[in-house]
């Protein structure tokens, strides 16, 4: 409908400053879960195709916020924990793009009757392997390689950071 129009348009905007100035992140994927966290549309930077819109994934840290992933409801919660403001997320395991990521959310909020009124989320994806050191190339042309190392294991560590060159 139109939110899947107004998400593929934002995306477009988002590639065409991309290709500009390379300083400009490059998000892999946007999309709005209602204020119960079923995701209502997404839009994505290649040509994939959403498996997660009408799930619900309050479990996701990018909506409830905090540092680990909860399991997944059974049936999606009437009032589920959210965010307050902006949220950087654990890292975590897309279905739809079969990658790892981490996610940039902000609550959705309406005001009415002079009080705020909490509505959704609004995140963006950013694939855990884009994130670069930017580092002078020697003479050999080498620009350097980055590794990150992720628990893929099913458990209580599942998508936890164990190396990035950012972290000590």
């Amino acid at each position: 409908g139109a939110l899947d129009r107004y998400l593929e348009v934002r995306m477009a905007e988002y590639r065409m400053l991309g290709e500009r100035d390379a300083r400009v992140p490059h998000f892999s994927s946007m999309f709005v879960t209602d204020r119960h966290g079923t995701q209502l549309a997404s839009a994505f930077d290649d040509q994939s195709i959403s498996l997660s819109i009408g799930k619900n994934w309050a479990h996701r840290s990018y909506f409830h916020g905090n540092a680990d992933e909860i399991p997944p409801f059974e049936r999606p919660p009437i009032d589920p924990l959210h965010i307050e403001e902006t949220h950087l997320s654990a890292v975590y395991f897309s279905s739809s793009q079969k990658r790892w990521k981490i996610a940039i959310s902000a609550p959705i909020m309406r005001e009415r009757d002079g009080t705020k009124e909490f509505t959704g989320i609004l995140v963006l994806t950013v694939d855990l392997g884009d994130f670069e050191i930017s580092q002078a190339s020697g003479a050999d042309g080498d620009h350097g390689q980055l590794l990150v190392l992720v628990d893929a294991r099913i458990g209580l560590d599942h998508g936890i950071i164990l190396h990035h060159p950012l972290f000590d």
